[in-house]
């Protein structure tokens, strides 16, 4: 990581969860990092980190575009689209039409949440 990569708020958040994590393990380590992390009270009345599905449902996937086989850049969709929409909204993407650009698009493959593929040529 660069580093100024994180924000210290969302370093500390990671830090911290981890932390809490390992401490069943290494609790006496755990313990002297959580409080260098700036945190009162020990890390055993801290809890266990705590499930929020919000975080696992975004409204919103990132796909990694390839085109040839070759990473070119991320476009944002909406996780609702599937099937024909979901083409329609690729081919549509102002990052689609630049890395086609004067291009012939030969094939678009779309795995669903995870990647979108092009052969332009």
């Amino acid at each position: 990581l660069k580093p100024d990569a994180l924000s210290p708020p969302v370093f500390k958040l990671g830090v911290g969860t981890l932390l809490r994590l390992l401490a069943p393990m290494t609790p006496h380590l755990c313990e002297e990092l959580w409080r260098d992390l700036g945190n009162d009270g020990g890390i055993t009345a801290a809890g266990w980190p705590a499930f929020d599905a919000a975080q696992i449902d975004a409204d919103e996937v990132e796909y990694p575009v390839q085109a040839n086989g070759k990473l070119r850049g991320k476009i944002t969709l909406p996780r609702s689209l599937t099937g024909a929409a979901l083409d329609d909204a690729v081919r549509a993407h102002a990052t689609i039409r630049e890395i086609v650009g004067d291009k012939q698009l030969r094939k678009l493959i779309v795995v669903p949440g995870k990647i979108v593929n092009l052969v332009v040529g």
